[in-house]
Order: structure tokens, then C-alpha cells, then sequence
């Protein structure tokens, strides 16, 4: 019997980062999936910048930049009548190349950039997850296996008995596990064979994906360039993606909130949302349910749920991708922690405290979202017509579009996580407030960005190895917390920051970071008990039950 101590089920995205997150700790894992390789269709679009964050502590954001759109191609989101029509509404954004040289004029028209190195990156998931899987077999302890499924399991005390087997069934092996994780997807068998029900709003409707090629539409179309255009005109309730900003798009067909779906011919949808007849090669057409469900349980003893398996958005746009990602950051140092003997009996249930939420906030937001571009779909008809009633409808629609959704493309709402009430998060008496524009910075929250002078960032500082305690304004405060990690055999390193920009972002002259990038607790003076401190970030007190 083969023996990991780590079996995940699922090589998508989220599957992927959580056996490379174990691999850089030196955490065996076999990973099976049940597709000859990564997928080979678009399917998410975005990266979001907390991604990008984890992807950074990787060194791997400049290859994710790579498969991403041209780094000089600005990522704005444009609403049209039509791709040929005439143009509504324009919320612009940076480019990578922008992004990247951060300049004066950039900096004023995108304040928001200041709280992370990354703005909202377009880059489709067929072309990140080669990325991802190249760097997990890069790692010596990653087992990925392509072509192979989870059979069956069961679990006990222990660990996990599974049978894995190739796809076409002429290998199968039996392998043991201190824990599995279930990342195979919105129909995970793994999730039926626990048990566990998804709750939420159900299906909300359904939505057509088109994958085509089009090889004169980037230089033909009159529109300034944009990563995405919603289409507006009657019969055409679309949104036209720009895969390579050259050949290669995505389309996906939506239809009003007094509309019931049907499956259409995606030529002809294609050709209404376009506005003209041009050369197009349909490279595949799919529908997709549009839902918001979450699973009522992410984890049953040692076996646990990740990414779709555990959440179900509307596909696809990314939503899902980031969320299940960031699963993965969040459940990765907590397993290594358990298998290399450091973690209290509470780190890992953590898991499900901490990301349930998050699931289940995102998962509404993206609905509420669906839900708002039926109802925005339902134009005045005369904003296709030429001439100055066009003209008149154009300009008030025009205005309705940027008025609804200033707030949809609002920057924030990529890095505004927080573990509200974390168990193992130490909460200050008091709450810091919002600086310079971020969200606030307090125990639960992610740590906030800053340049410092040598040209890092603050992220930069933490360490996905250990707990890194940060250090301002010259303090002296914090030996006794590193001792106590010791005692603890919790990693730990003291860093000195030496910047009055991150100091100020930070709120106290300590803060002690989590692998993952998220503040464990902060204060002026060290704990009365440091040992208390360091027993609670490490999941050694009680769970509120």
C-alpha cells in the first residue's frame, strides 16, 4: 500500500495551488485527476489581485503576467450596443505594463492601486493552470497523476483508505492518507460521498459560454480596446471577452430577467452581439447553470472539501477560481502545521470557520451580480437606432450603466478579506479604522500593502513558512512572544520595519502575520501571556462550539 500523507482528489486550479503550497513545505501529496491534462477550454477570466499576492510569494506572478493579456493592453470593461455599435459606458483600467510601472498619472486615476502591487489581471484559466501545474511538478514531494480518479474512500481515526484508479481502469492502487481533500469539482464525489448538502439560492438561471476564433476582430472592431464588452442591443444580451487581444475570445450568452433560457446557435448570437458579419471559427459552445450554493460543511473529520466542491458560483468570470484558490493559501499551512506536529487540535477545523463565510459572501455577490445584468439587459430598444432618439437613449442608458455598477468594478471588493471571528485569530480591544483608503488592518484581516525603500512590499515581509511577527516604530516589545513560539515549536521570525507609510498601515508597533498573509493579532506591548497567544494562533483552544 502507498502511503502520502496527503491524497487530493482534483488538478484544476485550486487542486493544483494546494499540492504546490505543500510541495514548497516539503508535505508529500499525490494528486489524481481524472482528465489527460489541464483544461483546454477558457473558463474563469480573471485573476484577482490577492491571487496574484499568493502567486508572488511563489516568484510565480510574473509567469501567471505571461499567459495573461499583452502587458500593454489596458484592461477596461466597456458596455456597448454592440462590439460594431456604438459605446455606453467605459470603466477603465490598467494595463500590466501600467500596473507595473506605477506611474504619477496611473497612481491618480487608480488611487486603489496603492494597497497592492495587482490590479484585477485578465487571464483565462486554460492559460494559468499549465502554470500552476508545471510549478507542482517542479516540487519532488508533488505525485500528479493525469488520467487517474478517486474510486472510492474511508476514513477513520487516522487517516484515509483510498482506492485510486487510471481512467480507462487498467491500473488501480491502494493508497493511505492522513487526509484527503475533495477538490474535484461542482459534482464532487467526494462532497456526495460524505454526505454534505449544498444550501443557498439554488440555480438561478443558465448561461451559454461560446469559445470562438476570430482572427480580424481585435484590429477591425471601432471601439477602443477593451478586455470586455457587455452588449446591449435587443436580441444580443451577451458579454464578449478578449482572450489574446488578438485571435481568440469568449462569449458569454446571458438573457434578460423577462427572458426564460433557451439554447440558441451561437453563430447567430455571436453575429447579433457582434453588429456585423465577419470571419469566426466557433471553437466550442456550452451551457452553464448559474447558481449560488455552498456546501453546509467543508470538512468531516480527515477528509475535506475545496473550491467548487465546497462553493458553487455563477460560472464563469472568475469568482469561483479566486475563491477556491484562496482556499487552497488558507488550508495549506494549516495541514502542514497538523502533519509536522505543531498545530493544536483546532487549526484545521479552522478551515471551515474562517472560509465558510468568505464562500458564502462571494457567492452572493456574484449572484446578486447575475441577477442585476438580466435587469440591466432590459434596455430601452432605441438605443440601437441612429440619429439624435439614439443618440438620447444612448447617453441616459449610458448613465444608468455607470450609476448601477461604479460599484461592482470598485477595487476594494478584491482585497477586503476577513476572518471575523476567528478562533484563531487574537481580536485587539480596540478596532483600527480604515487608512488611507483599505480596508481596515486588524486581527482576521489581510495585512496591508506598502512600498518600502529597498523596493519590496510589505506582503513581501511574511513568510509562508512561519509566523512572522513585524516590528514598528523601534520597539522593543516581542521577544517574549518568540520565546513562547519556541516553547511551542511554532516557527516564528522577528522583523524589523524601519517605514513610517507601513507603520501607519499597520496600526501597532506589533504585528504577528499567519503564513498566509493574514494578521494573527496586533498590540502596542507584548501579551500578558504570551503563551496564550501563541497556544490560540496555532488552534490550541477551544473552538467555539
Amino acid at each position: 500500500m502507498n502511503e502520502f500523507p496527503v491524497l487530493i482528489a482534483g488538478a484544476g486550479p485550486v487542486g493544483l495551488t494546494l499540492a504546490a503550497d505543500l510541495g514548497r513545505r516539503g508535505i508529500a501529496c499525490l494528486v489524481v485527476e481524472q482528465n489527460p491534462t489541464v483544461k483546454q477550454e477558457p473558463r474563469a477570466m480573471g485573476v484577482a489581485p490577492m491571487t496574484l499576492e499568493c502567486f508572488r510569494r511563489w516568484g510565480l506572478d510574473g509567469a501567471a503576467y505571461d499567459v495573461s493579456l499583452p502587458r500593454d493592453v489596458a484592461g477596461d470593461i466597456v458596455h456597448v450596443t454592440r462590439v460594431f455599435g456604438h459605446e455606453l459606458a467605459r470603466f477603465p483600467a490598467p494595463s500590466i505594463a501600467d500596473t507595473i510601472a506605477r506611474s504619477e498619472e496611473t497612481l491618480a486615476r487608480e488611487p486603489l492601486l496603492a494597497h497592492s502591487p495587482y490590479a484585477l489581471t485578465w487571464c483565462a484559466q486554460h492559460r494559468l493552470e499549465p502554470v500552476l501545474r508545471d510549478y507542482a511538478t517542479s516540487l519532488p514531494s508533488v505525485d500528479l497523476r493525469f488520467g487517474w480518479r478517486l474510486e472510492q474512500f474511508e476514513q477513520d481515526d487516522e487517516g484515509v483508505t483510498a482506492t485510486v484508479a487510471t481512467a480507462d481502469g487498467s491500473r488501480s492502487e491502494t493508497v493511505r492518507s492522513r487526509y484527503l481533500v475533495g477538490c474535484d469539482g461542482g459534482r464532487s464525489p467526494v462532497r456526495r460521498t460524505l454526505g454534505v448538502e449544498l444550501d443557498g439560492r439554488g440555480v438561478l438561471g443558465q448561461v451559454q459560454g461560446t469559445w470562438f476564433r476570430a482572427p480580424t476582430l481585435w484590429n477591425e472592431r471601432p471601439i477602443r480596446p477593451g478586455v470586455m464588452y457587455w452588449t446591449y442591443a435587443p436580441g444580443c444580451a451577451s458579454v464578449v471577452y478578449s482572450i489574446n487581444a488578438r485571435d481568440e475570445w469568449w462569449m458569454n450568452t446571458y438573457f434578460r430577467a423577462d427572458e426564460e433560457f433557451q439554447a440558441i446557435d451561437p453563430r447567430d448570437r455571436l453575429r447579433a452581439a457582434l453588429g456585423r458579419d465577419i470571419p469566426v471559427e466557433i471553437l466550442s459552445s456550452r451551457t452553464y447553470k448559474a447558481f449560488q450554493l455552498v456546501a453546509d460543511r467543508f470538512a468531516d473529520r480527515r477528509v475535506l472539501l475545496a473550491g467548487d466542491a465546497a462553493h458553487l458560483f455563477v460560472p464563469p468570470g472568475g469568482n469561483g477560481m479566486n475563491t477556491g484558490i484562496q482556499d487552497a493559501f488558507n488550508l495549506g499551512w494549516k495541514m502542514a502545521a497538523a502533519l509536522q506536529g505543531w498545530a493544536g487540535e483546532n487549526l484545521l477545523a479552522s478551515y471551515e470557520i474562517e472560509r465558510r463565510p468568505i464562500a458564502i459572501r462571494n457567492t452572493n455577490r456574484s449572484a446578486d451580480n447575475y441577477l442585476a445584468a438580466r435587469k440591466l439587459f432590459m434596455m430601452d430598444p432605441a438605443i440601437d437606432l441612429p440619429g439624435p432618439e439614439g443618440d438620447r437613449a444612448r447617453a441616459r442608458w449610458g448613465a444608468e450603466v455607470r450609476d448601477s455598477l461604479a460599484r461592482k468594478y470598485s477595487f476594494t471588493g478584491h482585497i477586503d478579506l476577513a476572518y471575523a471571528g476567528s478562533p484563531i485569530c487574537a481580536a485587539d480591544a480596540t478596532a483600527n479604522n480604515s487608512i488611507d483608503g483599505a480596508p481596515p488592518a486588524n486581527p482576521g484581516s489581510r495585512a496591508p500593502h506598502s512600498w518600502l525603500s529597498d523596493g519590496r512590499s510589505t506582503l513581501d515581509l511574511a513568510d509562508p513558512e512561519r509566523f512572522v511577527l513585524l516590528r514598528f516604530h523601534g520597539s522593543d516589545e516581542g521577544r517574549t512572544i518568540v520565546d513562547a513560539a519556541r516553547l511551542r515549536g511554532v516557527p516564528l521570525a522577528l522583523v524589523d520595519v524601519d517605514d513610517e507609510t507601513a507603520a501607519r498601515r499597520h496600526c501597532k508597533a506589533l504585528v504577528l502575520v499567519r503564513p498566509d498573509g493574514i494578521i494573527a493579532w496586533q498590540g502596542d506591548i507584548a501579551p500578558v501571556d504570551p503563551l496564550a497567544l501563541i497556544d490560540t494562533v496555532r488552534g490550541a483552544t477551544p473552538n467555539p462550539s
